[in-house]
């Protein structure tokens, strides 16, 4: 659902027909000052400048939130990825090779590497925030 912001003349519309509908002598009033309708348009833009600035920080809510289950993700999915790379280069040597005593297997060291970051990234992301708000 797609939020809209509030346009501060439909705000003001409706505030000048809640005041005529709801104040007989409201016309008259209006009439007599017509100042009246400057204030009712200086809060309705206030009221449209809040309702936008709240629903920009909703946004930016959902919009981080949803970056950082991303980030969670791909960085899991490349841990395991690497788990299971350096697992299957690892049986595929003993096999080949056989299971001697001095056997050497070539991991290679950026599959490592990729690995150790992804690990250093989940445990600084998920680790408890403490004293860092």
């Amino acid at each position: 659902m797609a939020l809209t912001p509030l346009r501060s003349a439909s705000v003001f519309a409706d505030n000048l027909a809640d005041k005529l509908a709801n104040d007989p002598a409201a016309a008259k009033q209006l009439q007599d000052d017509p100042g009246q309708l400057k204030t009712l348009a200086a809060e309705a833009v206030v009221a449209t400048d809040s309702e936008e600035q709240r629903l920009l920080q909703n946004r930016g809510v959902v919009l981080d939130a949803a970056v950082y289950k991303t980030v969670v993700r791909m960085l899991g999915w490349c841990v395991i990825l690497s788990v299971v790379a350096i697992a299957g280069i690892s049986t595929y040597t003993i096999f080949k090779f056989g299971n001697g005593t001095n056997l050497q297997m070539a991991i290679p060291d950026g599959l490592v590497a990729l690995a150790s970051a992804a690990v250093g990234a989940l445990a600084g992301l998920l680790a408890p925030m403490g004293g860092r708000r």
